[in-house]
């Protein structure tokens, strides 16, 4: 597949093993390699997506769809908007910009994925109620950047990174659990700063990872913790 592919007010389309590969052009004719739109339980599977100037894969209003043990590099890998129930399991992600960006889409899970950023690996905006667990992420900035973003739950991620890099960073963003995470392979300058930083404005956050031998003071406490029951619910699946 040489020009994108576009997937329109459809249900239950499959794309197995195969490869969406388009090389740098300076005028594409689609800006997205894989753009799903206004579309339910599609999957796809085995998958390589490649462009060194596009969007890998691009939600719009779309829920219920599943990706699993695809290849994908791009600009801007996974952008959802809109989008809520999908799923990203046994995927690798790369990319020198933005990885996964998530923009009022609430609901979705990213499991087991292996990320490779020079920028977050991933992004909310104004998205609540996502599960992000067990994901292998090396980056630049942070693992998680969460902007207005609610009620979210990032657990069991390993995150590595270069110098000054966090675990993640919260602005404006009210009850999400960051638990039992592996940040300590983070690099951070003395005299060690959080390797999770919140903003003043993000209030009843659970913050409780793995903690690092040489940084006892990595984290940083939730002001006024509660039970995570209270703190945070979210659907079994």
């Amino acid at each position: 597949m040489g020009d994108g592919v576009r997937i329109l007010d459809a249900r239950h389309v499959s794309i197995d093993d195969s490869r969406i590969d388009v090389r740098l052009v300076r005028q594409p004719e689609a800006d997205t390699l894989l753009s799903i739109e206004n579309s339910r339980q599609c999957v796809v599977t085995d998958t390589v997506l490649h462009s060194t100037n596009r969007t890998g894969v691009e939600l719009t209003n779309s829920e219920k769809n599943t990706f699993r043990s695809c290849t994908m590099t791009s600009s801007v890998v996974v952008s959802l908007t809109n989008s809520h129930k999908n799923r990203f399991v046994d995927c690798e992600l790369l990319s020198e910009d933005r990885v996964v960006v998530l923009t009022n889409s609430d609901l979705n899970r990213f499991k087991s994925n292996v990320l490779d950023s020079d920028a977050p690996a991933f992004t909310l905006v104004n998205s609540e109620l996502n599960r992000f667990v067990e994901n292998e992420i090396d980056i630049l900035v942070a693992g998680f950047v969460l902007r207005r973003s609610g009620r979210n739950l990032v657990l069991k991620n390993v995150v590595d990174g270069d110098l000054g890099a966090r675990g993640a960073i919260l602005e404006d963003s009210d009850r999400n659990r960051i638990e039992r995470n592996d940040f300590c392979a983070l690099l951070v300058p003395p005299p060690f700063e959080p390797l999770v930083v919140v903003s003043p404005d993000s209030t009843g956050n659970v913050i409780r990872n793995v903690e690092c031998e040489a940084n006892t003071k990595s984290e940083t406490p939730p002001s006024h913790p509660q039970s995570d029951d209270k703190h945070c619910t979210l659907p079994e699946e």
